[in-house]
């Protein structure tokens, strides 16, 4: 099989609804198929799955994962896929009809191992937040570091023989997950320490219908961003492999939240990078114990 397209939702069933008409009107690059992982939902996402997969004029693989986060839930369409390319969306996302042909274009290039797609803001009052607009093809070298945002997961893809080489998303990143954010970025920077070239190309196109208005929510889902954002630089210092390039940046960074008088962010992720460096502890001291 070609290509899969790797949808995950929880508890969203209005937002799906709509994502799954956009997706009605894809135009069929050959051999493809949509994964549809079920995080646990208690709303009225499985009848709609159901239903959606009874008529749809596409093979459709519909999965449960109950256990929450997106990391663990995007393994879980994994684990099922056919694909040799894998394509992931988001359920509040709104992909273009071309979609799919235009990611099997980018990966005709052989060198090519990963690659993030153009992402607009669909409702224009919403905060203009986990999206990507640029028009410019940029490659992304090898061993290279990858910051957040650079390649959104909302319109990621890769192919399935790299996930082989360097594993599937890490489950204590994602929403829902230890630390709500980055399991995107850690899965492309494991890609780019592995020297797979990657790409950010505008040609695959997703609108975001996040609905994230300025306000006191929003500023809670940075905080988490943050946090996640430092277990991220924390799991990579840990890394022999890593660790000069990690360092140096966060070294730089943090120097530039110094000096715009951003301490409370810097504070979160060096809170979130203690509680990655905690867990990794009690895991190793755990598996002494039972050895």
């Amino acid at each position: 099989m070609l290509i899969s397209l790797i949808v995950c939702t929880r508890n969203r069933c209005a937002s799906l609804r709509t994502c799954l008409e956009y997706i009605e009107r894809l135009e069929s690059p050959g051999d493809w198929e949509l994964v549809i992982v079920d995080n646990g939902s208690t709303d009225g996402t499985p009848d709609l799955l159901k239903s959606f997969s009874e008529s749809a004029r596409f093979p459709v693989v519909v999965v449960q994962e109950s256990k929450s986060g997106l990391g663990r839930a995007r393994n879980a369409g994994i684990a099922r896929a056919r694909g040799e390319i894998l394509a992931f969306t988001d359920d509040d996302c709104y992909v273009s009809p071309d979609y799919l042909i235009r990611i099997l274009d980018v990966f005709k290039d052989e060198k090519i191992g990963y690659m993030g797609g153009r992402v607009l803001l669909f409702d224009k009052t919403d905060v203009p937040q986990t999206i990507r607009t640029e028009t410019d093809i940029r490659l992304v070298e090898p061993y290279s570091f990858i910051r957040a945002g650079q390649l959104l997961g909302a319109n990621m893809a890769l192919r399935k023989s790299l996930i082989a080489e360097i594993g599937a998303f890490d489950p204590e990143f994602g929403a829902g997950s230890r630390f709500s954010s980055g399991e995107d970025v850690d899965l492309q920077a494991r890609a780019s320490a592995s020297g797979a070239t990657g790409i950010y190309h505008p040609g695959p196109l997703v609108w975001h219908h996040h609905g994230r208005k300025p306000g006191k929510r929003y500023d809670e889902l940075m905080k988490g961003y943050e946090y996640g954002l430092g277990a991220y630089y924390a799991k990579f210092i840990l890394n022999p492999q890593t660790r000069l390039l990690f360092l140096k940046t966060w070294y730089w960074e943090v120097r530039g939240k110094i000096r715009d008088k951003e301490s409370s962010s810097m504070l979160r992720e060096l809170a979130g990078a203690f509680r990655y460096i905690l867990t990794g502890a009690f895991r190793y001291i755990l598996m002494r114990l039972h050895r």
